[in-house]
């Protein structure tokens, strides 16, 4: 409530003491549809994300060919000691301490990594045919409706045109029974 009472207030201040608030001024953009079509197919959100898919697909494959990194783990540490212990090695580890390292690395054949590259590209292969689907719906339904917008601007112009001789015949029947030669009736 606060924030909208302080973006509101300087409006407020300037038309109390009569000072005018200018509204913003709308420019018309005028495009064929082939620029419209361009400009949605480039600025399209869901069309990006699909892009993104692909290039992630892309990405995976080129995972699926390289070695999986290695993983070390120490454990099963024993650490216990004495002062006395301590003191003969230089304090950094005692005489009884115990611990262990591991090193593990899987290795895959080379039969088991190309089935993964080519469950990978397959993968790849379906993301873009899901990017070309969508491209085509998306294109077909904004055809549509850029079409239907230019049809009914289209439409509006003929109405506006009929409005305007209807108009001008109403004028001419007002005058006509204003000289008494029709009724009326034949105006209303």
């Amino acid at each position: 409530m606060r924030k909208l009472l302080l973006s509101t207030l300087p409006c407020l201040i300037l038309t109390f003491f009569g000072l005018p608030v200018f509204a913003q001024e709308f420019q018309i953009l005028k495009y064929t549809p082939v620029e419209i079509e361009a400009l949605f197919l480039k600025q399209n959100l869901q069309l990006l994300a699909e892009k993104m898919n692909i290039t992630l697909a892309e990405a995976e494959i080129a995972q699926s060919k390289l070695w999986d990194n290695p993983q070390l783990s120490i454990g099963s540490m024993n650490l216990w000691s004495t002062a006395k212990q301590r003191e003969e090695l230089g304090g950094a580890f005692p005489r009884n301490t115990q611990f262990s390292i591991e090193l593990s690395q899987l290795i895959l054949t080379a039969n088991k990594r190309n089935k993964l590259i080519n469950s990978q590209k397959v993968s790849r292969e379906i993301t873009v045919l899901n990017f070309e689907d969508v491209l085509r719906g998306l294109k077909a339904e904004f055809r549509k409706l850029i079409y239907e917008t230019e049809y009914l601007q289209s439409y509006k112009d003929v109405l506006s045109v009929q409005q305007e001789s209807l108009e001008l015949l109403i004028s001419a029947y007002k005058r006509q029974a204003e000289l008494n030669n029709i009724a009326k009736n034949e105006l209303l």
